[in-house]
């Protein structure tokens, strides 16, 4: 296992598979992932819903302009130096 100093910048790259299993044993994984499992079971869910929840009578949208900018910038006029802290 590689030790990391005190000074030391380390770079970590994570990628993240867009893959969606279906149907998938636990066994079908390495034991590492298994134990991961095993350790966590108690917040992992098992039955996923095969369908979708019914309409609410409240729907939130937003409704674009074609063209126009977003609005990114600050809801509040802030000096500088508040911003930048």
């Amino acid at each position: 296992m590689y030790k990391v100093e005190d000074n030391e910048v380390v770079f970590i790259l994570l990628c993240k598979p867009k893959v969606i299993l279906a149907s998938t044993s636990i066994n079908d994984f390495p034991i590492e992932i298994q134990d991961i499992f095993n350790e966590y079971n108690d917040i992992i869910v098992h039955d996923f819903p095969s369908e979708f929840p019914p309409m609410r009578s409240i729907s939130h949208n937003t409704h674009l302009i074609r063209g126009a900018s977003l609005p990114n910038k600050a809801s509040y006029r802030m000096t500088l130096k508040r911003m930048r802290k």
